[in-house]
């Protein structure tokens, strides 16, 4: 939910459904919820939550260097672990 609303509270000027793509409708999907119940949510369980949005900003870092310093084989490493990770679930 934090990813998806993370997704929403910037998006980029001019997006509209029509240049929407499937994967950006589907990762925000779960942005639209009740805030204050989430809230609460999120704070009862905040030091998993504060773990695991460590954990995925790491990984958003990672993809980062990989793009900044144009190296394809480990931008293809990355995904193909990605992949793998979501079939075996």
């Amino acid at each position: 939910h934090i990813a998806a609303a993370a997704l929403c509270l910037d998006m980029p000027e001019g997006l509209t459904r029509a240049y929407m793509g499937g994967a950006y409708r589907d990762g925000t999907r779960v942005a639209d919820i009740d805030a204050g119940l989430w809230s609460s949510l999120l704070l009862e369980n905040r030091e998993n939550v504060l773990r695991e949005t460590r954990r995925l900003q790491d990984s958003l870092k990672t993809f980062q260097r990989a793009l900044e310093t144009g190296d394809e084989p480990f931008l293809t490493t990355l995904l193909a672990q990605a992949g793998h990770n979501k079939q075996n679930l």
